[in-house]
């Protein structure tokens, strides 16, 4: 009995595996280049617009949030102008802007009182310079009386004279002082006065960074969301960075195939694809012309965790579409199958 089990099992072991059997594994990585890879229709030439930067510094506050809100967004697959709003983020530093307005009105006020009060003091030591030169020059004319008043008496008037004017020269320092003293203090308004006005420009610098403009024209493209499984839409929070919408230069597409790392030692550029709709299998004859150079995680590449293949790793290829291309759009997932080798046919 035991020679005609081994036979039959010598015969298993060289059929075929049938396609419905349980015990047969799927290869992870294709055998051959005929096999069929994953792939995804985006747009040939297009921007890439992601969610603002969360963490900033504004008006002595420390702003620092994990995600941004989506207030607006342009329709997807809509034509705009360069400079159209595309996409509006919430601003959680919208209720510094009066506290801002207050501080520069407020500081500046200071800055004039203080110049009011800085340019009393120096009209009164004005005044005073004044009053002395005044003293000064009748105490130097009392000096001139040596023939009429007695020696002591002269003695005295030259006295009244050194002392009148050494009061003369010290106010005149104290004048030079105090005008060193109100430009210091006038730098020192101005640098306040300034810093608040930063504030305020670093208010629109951020404000207009959470409201993004179209930098050329083109067709808004929506991403898909980071976590959930469908395109990103209003209300929804992104961490910064995470990208929002693309916008298209013109309506030429171009497929992005995900050649695992086993085939990649065997895809080149120049290589001729057919790419397969999914909904319908139709197909369309294209080039490669791009293999970019680091691999990902299929997991990353199509921003799904939940992808059954999550963990392999592949290298990107691009291939543009013809322009007659009819029922895709960005953002279909297809299959790309390689049919013939760059320079075969020479």
């Amino acid at each position: 009995m035991r020679p005609a089990l081994l036979v039959w099992a010598g015969l298993a072991a060289c059929a075929p595996a049938q396609s419905g059997d349980k015990g047969t594994a799927r290869p992870t990585a294709p055998a051959t280049k005929e096999a069929r890879f994953e792939g995804r229709v985006v747009a040939a030439n297009a921007t890439s617009i992601q969610a603002p930067p969360t963490s900033y510094s504004l008006n002595g506050r420390l702003y620092n949030h994990r995600w941004s809100k989506i207030e607006h967004l342009a329709d997807d697959e809509s034509r705009v102008e360069e400079g159209a709003v595309v996409a509006r983020f919430k601003f959680f530093a919208k209720d510094e802007l009066p506290r801002i307005k207050s501080r520069i009105k407020s500081r500046r006020a200071e800055s004039d009182r203080t110049k009011v009060g800085l340019e009393m003091t120096l009209g009164k030591l004005l005044t005073q310079q004044k009053k002395a030169a005044l003293r000064t020059e009748a105490a130097r004319l009392d000096t001139l009386k040596g023939g009429a008043v007695s020696a002591q008496r002269v003695r005295i008037y030259e006295l009244q004279y050194a002392m009148t004017k050494f009061e003369a020269q010290a106010i005149t320092k104290r004048i030079a002082a105090h005008r060193d003293t109100m430009a210091a203090q006038d730098a020192r308004d101005r640098l306040r006065v300034a810093h608040a006005d930063q504030q305020l420009a670093l208010y629109a610098l951020y404000a207009k960074r959470f409201e993004i403009r179209a930098p050329h024209m083109g067709v808004v493209n929506y991403q898909r969301h980071p976590w959930h499984r469908r395109k990103v839409r209003k209300g929804d929070g992104l961490p910064s960075g995470s990208p929002v919408l693309s916008l298209a230069n013109d309506r030429v597409l171009a497929v992005e195939i995900f050649i695992p790392e086993a085939a990649a030692a065997r895809v080149q550029l120049g290589d001729t694809l057919e790419v397969f709709s999914i909904a319908d299998d139709r197909r369309w004859q294209v080039s490669l012309s791009e293999i970019r150079p680091f691999p990902q995680q299929l997991g990353f590449l199509h921003k799904d965790d939940a992808h059954p293949r999550a963990l392999e790793r592949a290298y990107v290829g691009v291939a543009s579409l013809p322009a007659d291309v009819d029922g895709l759009s960005m953002g279909n997932e297809v299959e790309v199958q390689f049919v013939g080798q760059a320079g075969a046919g020479q």
